[in-house]
């Protein structure tokens, strides 16, 4: 019985030393529990003050690089599409151009045929008769029907110049749109017998005389610039789905 109790008096000292070895997560608090309070609340303020907005800032600036790198290649893309527009306009300028060199060398040559076999004097009496056509025929031309005619029947018309650079502008900016052919005309001004008559019912509709001239779904919606700057504000885009031109 003895021996028992002596068992019982170590164990209570053994367990007296364990306890004072490793203090209670109580005793922890009532020794350090402010010092842990305030460092907690110093990590905070420090998180909150410093290191938060320095992730924000950093995020914002990954965010803002990759939004212009995707501006840059929007604009990379629009060029490349602009450049392929104007070279194939260029090269078609350039055809028309040519074919247009050969129908008027014809013309001359067939008109000095037909002076020869008429024996000069009988060449200047057909040739002035056909003037006289000609006046005829351009003062019996109504170049307001013309116009409305042509800008009511087809959605997307363009009263242009061959050789004027602001037409070209405004052509390259539709152009993008590879619209179809029966939904789209150019008509070049220079280059048919009553271009100034057109131009002159271009300022009765539009208010202005100037080309170039662009109608879509018969309305005027201005010259090259106004053109140019729809197509980057995507006006132009919006005007073309209401024609029914693309989809």
């Amino acid at each position: 019985m003895a021996d028992f109790e002596d068992y019982e008096e170590i164990d209570a000292e053994y367990g007296s030393e364990h306890r004072a070895a490793y203090p209670s997560l109580r005793r922890i608090m009532e020794l350090y529990g402010w010092y842990i309070l305030l460092f907690t609340l110093l990590a905070v303020f420090i998180y909150k003050k410093y290191v938060a907005p320095l992730i924000h800032s950093l995020a914002a600036e990954k965010e803002l690089e990759e939004r212009k790198k995707y501006d840059m290649d929007i604009r990379a893309h629009n060029e490349e599409r602009i450049r392929a527009a104007r070279a194939r306009i260029q090269a078609q300028y350039e055809v028309d151009a040519a074919r247009e060199v050969e129908r008027q060398r014809r013309r001359e040559e067939e008109a000095l045929e037909r002076a020869m076999r008429e024996h000069g004097i009988g060449g200047n009496v057909a040739s002035h008769r056909k003037n006289r056509g000609s006046e005829s025929s351009k003062e019996d031309f109504d170049g307001k029907s013309f116009v409305t005619n042509k800008i009511n029947s087809i959605p997307v018309v363009i009263f242009s110049k061959s050789w004027c650079a602001f037409s070209r502008k405004a052509k390259q900016a539709l152009s993008i749109f590879r619209l179809p052919s029966e939904f789209y005309e150019i008509i070049e001004l220079d280059e048919i017998e009553n271009g100034d008559s057109i131009q002159d019912a271009l300022l009765c509709i539009s208010g202005v005389r100037t080309v170039p001239r662009v109608f879509i779904g018969g309305q005027c919606i201005g010259g090259a610039d106004e053109t140019v700057e729809a197509l980057r504000s995507g006006r132009l885009n919006s005007l073309l789905l209401e024609a029914g031109v693309i989809k």
